[in-house]
Formats: C-alpha cells, structure tokens, sequence
C-alpha cells in the first residue's frame, strides 16, 4: 500500500515511514520511526480497527513522537534511555481469529526488513503470545523473555510507575502521597488499567472504574472490580464518554488516548485535581487542553513520563537477553518508583517562575534537552 502525499505529510520531521500490506494475511501495517538520536527506535504494535487509514496514520505518528519523549525521560537523570521513538500499527483487515498467528508472523517479517532501525513490542491489542510469532521471523522484538515475572508482558511494571507518578502528583499538589480515602477513577482496566486499580485497592483508594468495550474479557474485569475490590461501575454513553464525570480528587486515563479535551474538562466535577493515567496522547490537544488544566488548576502528570516504566522494563528484559545485564525484578521496580520524584519535578517547574507553566510544556522541554542536547539537565 502506498501513502499519499497528504498522509506523508505528518511524517515531515520524522526519520522513516513505512507501509505494509498482506493480503493473505489479512493485514495492512504501518511502522513510523521519529527520532534515532539516543538509539534505534523502541515501541509497540497496537492492533486496532480505525474508522478511516488517516486516522490510522495520525494515531502512530503521534505515538512514535510519544516514544522519543518516553525514553529521553525513562532515565532522565542519566541522559536517558540509548532507545530513540518509533511505534507501529496493524490494522486487521480480516478479521479471522484463525489468521491471528499469520498475522503477527507478517508483522515480523515486515519489522524484518528495517534491519534493526526498529524494534518492537507490546502494545493496545496485542499479547506475550503475539511477539512469540513475531520473533520467529524477527530477532528485532522483545517483551517475551523466560523467567519474566509477568511472561514478558511489561504491563504490571506500568502500573507501578503510574502509580509511583500517581503519589509524585499527590505529594505536589497536597503535600502528602497518601492515597488512602482518595477517590479514583480508572478509566479502562484492561492489561495496565487492571493491575493499577489492584495497586490503588491495596493503597486504601476508593475506586471507580470504566470499560469502553462489552467483550467477554471487560465484562469480567468489571465485574470482578465490582466483587474483589469493592469498586464503582461508571456508565458509559454509546461513544464511550461517562454518563457522569464521578466526584472524584484523581482521574487516571488508561485506554485509548485524546480523552482529554475542552468538551471533557468542561465536565470535570470542582473535586478533580489531579490527572494520571496510563493512557497515550492523554490530551486531544496539547496545546489547548494543557493551558485549560493550568488555569482550572488541575494537575496533569505528562503521559509518556507517568506510563514510561513498561519501556524501562522491556529495555531490561532486552538487556538480560543480550547478555549485558542479568534481569532483577528488584531493580527494575526500584526504577519504576523513580517516577514519583520526576513526576514531582516536573509538576514544581510548572510553578515556579514569573508565570505558570503547563506540565507537558515542561516535560516536553525537558525530553528535548536530553534527545536533543539543548542544555545541561539539573534537579530543581
């Protein structure tokens, strides 16, 4: 398949595009690799339908720009991540439970023929099982390593540093990381979304939680959300939008990103402070919606700083597999927790100076100090 002029466009400052198409398979796939200047480019296959192929190219170009960002600050007190940004999609266009393992074999060979440019892993709609099939073809892919805690799956790992940026964002805003009695809302409970709400429940949080999608699987988390964790079912419109924003102090979103624009903020109850979630590209636009936080005094936790520690755990497991580092679970939590203190930063740079200043305008001037090499980096 062959991109027009106009969807190339999205890509002007990007390093390389690539399009793919199988149609034994059953499948049309997009790689987009933004910026290789730490290292070859690092992120995950989301496998979704799109309502137009635009839509489809928007969505990893701007995931891929996220994965720059991410791994300039998984590690930010050292220079970042050697990992530069880069993300694909694959569209099923057939879809066949059946072709499901020829599908991600395409995906491998198509991975394949960047020779390393692009390495790639889990994301939204695809699984541990997924990257088996894809490694079979491809050595350019991680996220199934033996002896992983989780299979591989980095998502647990997420969830932790969520919730690590979850109390860096508390202690900012009330002086105390305290979540015992704070009411939360989990948006999405699906692979990160799922283990946060556990890791909030065991931190004394009342919880409330959404699932845009009526599969066997979402109706299971919420109905053991409901039974084990003694959460509250937010109901959803047609389109996916909550009947009635809950009065809650965190709002944590963790599926699909653009969530967050005016239409929504405009909706949000007088008892939200804080936004943290797991979700990409939380707000629809950055800009915008950014300025519109900082005036309501609503705390947003930069997305591709708070989710960054699924990267940081593949990154380990990509590692141990090469040899260099032996996997420890200990310290790839102990990272994991790190991103209370950044989070922190971030959200205190955002208030100091002659003005106010949006936390992803700061996080993204922070990132681009270290991919960059615009300044030296400093604590605050």
């Amino acid at each position: 398949m062959l991109a027009s002029a106009s969807l190339l466009s999205l890509f002007r400052d990007y390093e390389e595009v690539h399009t793919w198409e199988d149609k034994d398979a059953g499948i049309i796939a997009i790689i987009a690799i933004h910026n290789t200047n730490l290292g070859p480019a690092l992120g995950g296959c989301r496998r979704a339908v799109y309502p137009a192929f635009r839509d489809a190219f928007v969505d990893v170009a701007r995931l891929s720009r996220g994965m720059t960002y991410k791994a300039a600050m998984t590690d930010y007190y050292n220079g970042g991540l050697p990992l530069g940004g880069g993300k694909s999609v694959m569209i099923p266009i057939r879809q066949d439970k059946r072709l499901r393992k020829q599908q991600f074999a395409s995906m491998g060979r198509f991975v394949e023929t960047l020779e390393g440019r692009y390495i790639i892993a889990e994301d939204v709609g695809t699984y541990v099982s997924d990257v088996h099939e894809i490694r079979k073809f491809t050595k350019h892919a991680c996220g199934e390593m033996v002896g992983h805690p989780y299979g591989g799956d980095p998502s647990p790992l997420t969830a932790l540093g969520v919730l690590a940026g979850m109390k860096g964002a508390l202690r900012a805003t009330f002086g105390s990381n305290v979540l015992e009695g704070r009411h939360v809302y989990v948006e999405g409970i699906g692979k990160v979304g799922f283990p946060l709400m556990q890791l909030l429940h065991k931190e004394g949080a009342l919880l409330y939680v959404s699932n845009r999608s009526v599969t066997e699987r979402e109706v299971e988390a919420l109905l053991r959300a409901q039974d084990e964790y003694g959460a509250k079912v937010v109901r959803l419109t047609e389109d996916g939008k909550a009947e009635r924003f809950p009065d809650v102090e965190i709002y944590a979103p963790c599926a699909m990103g653009g969530t967050v624009g005016q239409e929504l903020i405009a909706q949000f109850p007088p008892s939200l402070s804080i936004i943290a979630g797991s979700a990409n590209n939380v707000l629809l636009n950055p800009t915008v919606d950014g300025a519109s936080l900082l005036e309501r005094r609503i705390v947003y936790a930069p997305d591709y700083v708070i989710n960054n520690r699924g990267l940081w755990d593949v990154y380990c497991q990509r590692l141990h597999e090469q040899g260099t580092l032996p996997y420890d679970l200990k310290y790839v939590e102990g990272g994991c927790l790190q991103n209370e203190a950044l989070i922190e930063e971030i959200i205190h740079r955002s208030e100091s100076g002659p003005s106010r200043t949006p936390t992803n305008v700061i996080a993204d001037r922070m990132a681009e100090a270290v991919f960059m090499k615009k300044e030296m980096i400093t604590h605050t």
